[in-house]
């Protein structure tokens, strides 16, 4: 939930709904929206993680050459999204997104790629705000850092960071 706005990875993108509109013991006050996200190929993309910053909420959709971190801003209603090509290195998946504002400087990104076996896998950053308007517009892919393997299998054994709870401080 960001900006009382309640998201959900579907099949054909992301679905949100305005929080305010629903009415408790009343389905019908429920009416999703849909965020297109594009396609793949005749597919539509599609996502299955989400990270919050603030009234921010990030996700990766795609693999390869397709990915992309998409990036909703919530706050005006329909949220706006902003899209920004990822390159992922080959035979690696995206996985572990984490939106971070460091204690200095502008939010970041901090984005895993995955390669099932013993390969090193990386951590590439982000930056979300690289001018520090405060828009969000100005996307760049950052440096990307080699790290240890993952130990993958189905939807364990990824990659994760820890940071501060309020997710203002790394």
């Amino acid at each position: 939930v960001a900006a009382q706005k309640a998201f959900f990875a579907s099949a054909s993108g992301v679905h949100w709904i305005d929080t305010r509109q629903v009415k408790l013991n009343d389905p019908a006050s429920i009416t999703p929206q849909l965020i297109e996200l594009g396609k793949i190929g005749d597919k539509p993309r599609h996502t299955g993680h989400f990270s919050k910053l603030g009234n921010r909420v990030g996700f990766v959709s795609g693999t390869g050459a397709d990915a992309e971190l998409g990036i909703l801003d919530a706050d005006p209603t329909p949220p706006v999204l902003t899209k920004l090509s990822i390159p992922i290195a080959e035979g690696h998946e995206p996985g572990g997104l984490e939106l971070i504002k460091p204690r200095r400087g502008n939010p970041i990104a901090l984005l895993f790629q995955e390669q099932p076996g013993d390969s090193k896998s990386q951590l590439t950053m982000i930056e979300l705000d690289p001018n520090g308007d405060q828009k969000w517009n100005d996307l760049r892919v950052g440096p990307s850092y080699s790290i240890g393997p993952a130990r993958m299998e189905g939807h364990s054994g990824h990659h994760a960071i820890g940071i501060d709870s309020d997710q203002f401080r790394c």
